[in-house]
């Protein structure tokens, strides 16, 4: 089953099949579906035009996109087992953090009690997916990141 799972999943993200989702022919039903560029592959100008697209609006689109991804302010999905826990973590840190310190300058001690405790918690989800991932003969999260990210050595 995971030998077919991963076959899938190799098939759908190829450049070909991707490509019929992110640069469909204009006017085809699955020019309605909206997928934006996930792959280097699908910055082609060029296949946006062979596929009807105005090349004015493209390049535009294009390079909305290219200008976003150069942002000192981008933020990319964090993509690993136990990511939603993480972010879930994160998110109810920075709201308990903003709404306790409603109209007060927040000390450099609280940001530093606000890291440590969000630090901790986030510790534990990964000891936790790490204990189950040594049980189950699976890998930790860190090399499955690790390799997410390009740095698996």
């Amino acid at each position: 089953k995971k030998k077919l799972a991963m076959e899938f999943l190799t098939f759908s993200a190829s450049k070909e099949q991707s490509s019929k989702l992110v640069i469909p022919q204009v006017g085809s039903r699955e020019a309605d579906a909206g997928y934006d560029p996930y792959r280097l592959s699908h910055m082609n100008e060029e296949d946006y035009v062979k596929q009807g697209f105005d090349r004015e609006t493209t390049d535009a689109y294009l390079g909305t996109i290219k200008e976003g991804l150069l942002s000192p302010n981008l933020v990319v999905d964090i993509r690993f087992p136990e990511a939603t826990k993480m972010m879930s973590i994160l998110d109810t840190a920075v709201i308990n953090h903003l709404n306790e310190t409603k109209g007060v300058t927040a000390t450099d001690q609280m940001r530093r009690d606000i890291v440590k405790d969000a630090t901790a918690d986030m510790k534990k989800v990964i000891s936790e997916y790490d204990s189950r991932a040594h049980m189950e003969k699976s890998e930790k999260i860190l090399p499955q990141y690790q390799k997410l990210r390009g740095v698996y050595g």
